[in-house]
């Protein structure tokens, strides 16, 4: 609906709840704007190449709650998480005296933020830049994750070789191989982890040396709006992943939200109440791409056979429509509302959420899958936002759940 927010541009993706191998398919940067408190404020928008929505999706929920805080803009890398994401994968494979057939792309919620925890976060720019990719495309992981495939079939390689071995520094040497990682990169790793990777941040009070590229997560200031208090406080990124200060978890949808309003309603308002106090909210949903209208929006169509299962991604929420508010009729999408007592009837169990708007991992361009008739779609909300129905969510919800990722409080 409009709200006194905005979402300021941002690198959406998907995350998940359960694992997930996320739908792969950028976009461009769009205008900031500057609200107040209750703004939403993001970065660029990107585009994912492998299944890794869910780490798309944690540092857009980063960057974002960052730039709330300090008015500064940052661009953190996915690739740098989705490195150490394999090579934990590989290092525990290695420990059970296996080898994957090929790496693992879908991970869930729980497994972003223990990589954050771990292994803090790099700049975009600081990691693998992109060279042969437009600069919103992370395509340095598709290239590595084919040759990182190819080395776990060959038995001779030196992939294989060291998790025969269980030797973790060679493992971490033959990855960096694989991602083809520059000299310089490779000792900032190094110095802050170790050749063998057995150091990480979730030791209290450990950082990377003076100099480094690579961010603890207690070096991060983020926005924390306490739902009690009424108020936003700044806390430390790591407090937000550790301990009772944060802990933003998953809530599921009802199981019968497509029947029982009142418990629809319930889930609704969580979701409502975050986006009031300038919190995007990471969400997991079911993907059909032939629910898919000419304006980017996923409806419901009652005679339609959705697949089963389908496609599950993740994204984040921003805005959102809603009608048949008492006293107001209907607070269209993108246009802001300071209004308290409008923000407050929103909430009201007699009001319709007409749908919500996500920031997307894919963006539009013309390889999207959302394309239709093979044309962009020109009447789009904007690139890389997409429109969900609530009702197409829930057609799913007794087997393949709608879930939202917030705060505690709400």
């Amino acid at each position: 609906m409009g709200l006194s927010f905005r979402w300021r541009s941002f690198a959406t993706a998907a995350l998940a709840v359960t694992t997930l191998a996320c739908a792969s398919e950028p976009g461009v940067d769009a205008a900031s704007t500057d609200d107040e408190l209750t703004d939403i404020a993001n970065t660029s928008i990107k585009r994912q190449v492998v299944g890794n929505c869910w780490l798309y999706t944690a540092t857009a929920w980063t960057e974002a709650l960052h730039l709330k805080a300090t008015q500064r803009q940052t661009d953190l890398s996915e690739s740098y998480l989705t490195y150490w994401r394999w090579f934990d994968q590989l290092a525990a494979a290695a420990d059970a005296q296996t080898v994957p057939a090929q790496i693992v792309e879908g991970a869930d919620w729980e497994t972003a933020s223990n990589l954050i925890r771990r292994y803090g976060v790099v700049d975009e720019d600081k990691f693998v830049p992109e060279t042969t990719f437009a600069s919103f495309t992370s395509g340095g992981d598709a290239a590595a994750l084919s040759e990182t495939n190819r080395a776990l079939r060959d038995g001779a390689s030196p992939l294989r070789t060291a998790m025969a071995k269980r030797d973790r520094g060679a493992l971490r040497r033959a990855l960096d191989a694989l991602w083809h990682l520059p000299p310089a990169l490779t000792a900032d790793l190094d110095a802050a982890f170790g050749p063998d990777a057995r150091r990480t941040f979730d030791v209290t009070g450990t950082l990377a040396p003076v100099g480094n590229r690579v961010k603890a997560p207690s070096e991060i200031v983020v926005a924390s709006p306490d739902a009690k208090q009424g108020r936003v406080t700044e806390l430390k990124l790591s407090d937000l992943l550790i301990g009772a200060v944060a802990q933003w978890r998953w809530a599921d949808s009802p199981a019968d939200a497509n029947v029982n309003r009142r418990a629809r309603r319930a889930f609704e308002t969580r979701i409502q109440r975050a986006l009031h106090d300038g919190l995007p909210v990471p969400i997991t949903w079911p993907i059909d791409f032939g629910a898919i209208d000419a304006t980017g929006k996923f409806s419901f169509d009652p005679k339609r056979t959705p697949p089963s299962p389908p496609g599950m991604h993740m994204s984040l929420i921003y805005d959102y429509e809603v009608r048949d508010v008492p006293g107001f009729g209907t607070l269209p999408v993108g246009e802001v509302e300071s209004r308290p007592d409008a923000l407050t009837a929103a909430l009201d169990e007699r009001a319709n959420i007409a749908f919500f708007r996500v920031k997307n991992s894919w963006g539009l361009m013309p390889s999207n899958p959302l394309e239709l008739g093979g044309r962009l779609l020109p009447s789009a909300p904007a690139f890389g936002d997409h429109d969900i129905e609530p009702a197409y969510a829930y057609r799913w919800a007794r087997a393949w759940t709608f879930y939202a990722i917030l705060p505690p409080g709400y």
